[in-house]
């Protein structure tokens, strides 16, 4: 795992992998795409939750562009 993932529970996720063993092509394309609708379920949820201030909405768009006014 790379390092972005310190904060994994890498015994969770080996018993996960374990898990799925065995599974043929279709079997895991459905978990995926359970998976999938379930993150992104929850992504809309918190999406709705950020809230940027106009100043760092200003530099988000300038960066954009490649420059930043101060």
């Amino acid at each position: 795992m790379n390092k972005e993932n310190n904060n994994v529970d890498k015994e969770k996720v080996l018993k996960a992998v374990k898990s799925l063993d065995g599974l043929n092509p279709t079997e895991w394309n459905m978990v995926n795409r359970a998976v999938n609708e379930v993150l992104m379920k929850k992504r809309k949820e918190l999406d709705v939750t950020i809230k940027l201030s106009s100043e760092e909405l200003s530099k988000i768009i300038q960066s954009g562009f490649g420059y930043i006014l101060d």
